[in-house]
């Protein structure tokens, strides 16, 4: 995965310009919904990573409850020009249909690319 960010250092504000993503998905089912899925993930992760900020109580009570204070990933948090490329490995005989998941694993790869304090 490669990204090409913009950064305003005065006010911290994160903007994707561009995104990369080869993905190695072992056979694809159906190409279109793995790229949805692929997409969809990567999205997530901008959005836990840099508009998400939930807040708890001392109760562990949820405050941020709606849109008001909860702020998800928009269109505008979608990088401008966002390229997705699987690379379909040989089969496995011990998946079905030699297929893996995607959505968990990009949670994970996000998780490690974390930037944030």
């Amino acid at each position: 995965m490669a990204l090409k960010v913009e950064l305003d250092t005065l006010t911290g504000a994160v903007k994707i310009l561009e995104s990369n993503i080869i993905y190695d998905c072992g056979k694809s089912v159906n190409p279109a919904v793995d790229i949805g899925q692929i997409e969809g993930a990567f999205v997530q992760g901008i959005g836990f990573f840099l508009t998400e900020e939930i807040e708890v109580d001392d109760k562990g009570e949820l405050l941020t409850t709606g849109t008001w204070t909860y702020k998800p990933p928009t269109i505008d948090n979608v990088p401008q020009k966002f390229v997705v490329e699987m690379f379909n490995a040989a089969a496995h005989t011990n998946r079905i249909l030699s297929h893996r998941k995607h959505v968990e694993n990009l949670r994970c790869f996000w998780l490690g690319l974390s930037t944030r304090q």
